[in-house]
């Protein structure tokens, strides 16, 4: 029975945690139960969840994605820039359209060049930071209109257009995820890509379909960003790469690859936001809070590694026995203590 349980609280313990910081942030604040107040939490985490569901089939294939806050400023400058000249919808889709040509561009330099996915996606990230500096001269572009401002803040039932997009790329992300071939090769491809591609796996083909859909996601996020702020600026939201990153380890989806699901990253997800919460409920110090999001991002890492060796080797929590005790030749080697009687 408690094998059972421990089982259980290994496997959900993060639900768990979750609740109590629900519950510890509702004592300090407790308006922050209310419906509009977590329809606003919704709403202001919407683009990293967006964001996150992507992330979370790149990192089980293995992979990594640090571009996507690069992607999500060009895309946020893309959108406005466009809508200036173009219908708001022709810009919108450009705006996917340069995410997803930046998503397979990704792809290709991790697969055809082989080049250490942190490393291309890092430089990606800062080409398209660049590219929107450059498009911008560094100046933010503002538009006004009802038409630009819909896709953000027009509302289907009490949830705005990007809370519905975001739960509903949840839903479909954990579905493709657990209950699809593709969803189980990004699995196989996490926990031993060579074994994966001797099975029949196209690697190359899944990996740069991965690295595209996290491209347009991060488009996606961008476009709905600007689409609320009515602006868009190559600095958008800096730093927004980590909250996805930390929102899919936080949950418990293994950095090393191989391992989660959809439900953890929401649930890392809600953790990071709720956390964030607290940090505005106690006004904490916004550069202390970056220190903070650092430290639980490496605690979060190191948890993860922790779990992989005792997954891999369950010996090494075990003490191990000392040898038995050399007695005298025609002597037994038990112990005094231990002999018959």
């Amino acid at each position: 029975m408690r094998g059972a349980a421990r089982r259980v609280l290994q496997e959900y313990g993060l639900v768990l945690v979750l609740v109590v910081l629900i519950a510890v942030v509702a004592i300090r604040e407790p308006s922050f139960v209310e419906g509009q107040s977590l329809l606003n939490l919704l709403e202001q985490w919407a683009p990293v969840g967006i964001m996150a569901v992507a992330g979370t089939f790149v990192i089980i294939s293995g992979g990594f994605d640090f571009s996507v806050g690069g992607i999500f400023a060009l895309a946020t400058v893309c959108f406005a820039g466009f809508a200036g000249h173009v219908p708001v919808g022709v810009a919108f889709i450009a705006a996917l359209g340069v995410g997803l040509f930046l998503g397979v561009t990704n792809g290709l330099v991790i697969t055809k060049l082989r080049v250490n996915p942190f490393i291309a996606t890092l430089a990606m990230g800062q080409i398209a930071h660049g590219i929107g500096l450059v498009y911008t001269d560094g100046t933010p572009f503002i538009v006004e209109g009802d038409s630009f401002a819909a896709l953000g803040l027009n509302q289907i039932g009490p949830f705005v257009i990007p809370s519905v997009v975001m739960i509903l790329a949840f839903l479909v992300g954990g579905f493709v995820l657990s209950r699809t071939t593709y969803g189980r090769s990004m699995y196989a491809l996490g926990g031993n890509r060579d074994a994966a591609r001797l099975s029949g796996i196209k690697v190359d083909r899944r990996l740069i379909t991965a690295y595209a859909v996290s491209g347009v996601s991060a488009a996606l996020a961008g476009a709905f960003m600007a689409s609320r702020l009515g602006t868009g600026q190559a600095d958008a939201s800096a730093g927004i790469e980590f909250d996805v990153v930390i929102a899919i380890v936080l949950g418990g989806t293994a950095i090393s690859g191989g391992f989660g699901a959809m439900w953890r990253t929401a649930v890392g997800l809600g953790l990071l936001a709720v956390m964030q919460n607290g940090f505005d409920s106690l006004q904490i110090n916004p550069f202390y809070q970056v220190v903070i999001k650092g430290v639980v991002l490496i605690i979060a890492v190191a948890w993860d590694e922790y779990v992989r060796r005792r997954k891999e080797n369950p010996a090494i929590s075990e003490p191990i026995a000392p040898p038995p005790r050399a007695g005298r030749p025609g002597e037994s080697a038990v112990a005094p203590s231990e002999a018959p009687t």
